[in-house]
């Protein structure tokens, strides 16, 4: 009897009865959700949201959210792109020298280094590359570029008020 039955029909017969399986369990548990989306809709644009309805993915926002979300979008507004003119591509070839500097720096400082000694290689470095404040718009970008350096290359972790002493700003000036 079992010599009438070849192995691609029993791989099918598993597949067939796995699937219809799955689909039963899928109907039974989830079936209010599924169901719904395989109803047809005259706009193809139906399922998509429009750029003005909010998509709710995680249930309604609290108050603390919505305020940090609100802070975001006032934040994103006032980021334009620099246009690009000779003085901005020398602006960025320059932060970029001073990101390479810092990386060269700290993978030479290694693991053995103290807090201090990091700042005032640091410091030294953006200083030197920060005249007249040209590096002051990639100041967040090099922030984060020297505390991920000095975390994976010294294994020491650097707060925002020593970053500020790296920029040599003042805790009044924030």
């Amino acid at each position: 009897m079992l010599e009438k039955i070849s192995w691609s029909h029993y791989w099918m017969t598993i597949g067939a009865t796995t699937a219809v399986y799955y689909v039963g369990i899928g109907i039974r548990f989830y079936g209010k959700k599924i169901i719904p989306s395989f109803s047809r809709n005259l706009s193809p644009r139906a399922n998509f949201p429009s750029h003005n309805s909010a998509i709710n993915v995680m249930g309604p926002l609290s108050p603390e959210n919505t305020r940090m979300e609100e802070e975001t979008l006032e934040e994103s507004r006032h980021e334009t792109p620099p246009e690009e003119t000779t003085e901005n591509i020398r602006t960025l070839d320059k932060t970029t020298e001073t990101g390479s500097q810092i990386t060269e720096a700290l993978s030479s400082l290694g693991t053995n280094t103290d807090s201090k000694e990091l700042i005032t290689k640091l410091s030294a470095i953006v200083q030197k590359q920060n005249t007249a404040g040209a590096l002051t718009p990639f100041m967040d970008s090099l922030n984060w570029h020297m505390s991920q350096t000095a975390l994976d290359n010294c294994g020491i972790v650097l707060e925002k008020d020593e970053l500020d002493t790296i920029w040599n700003r003042d805790q009044s000036q924030r």
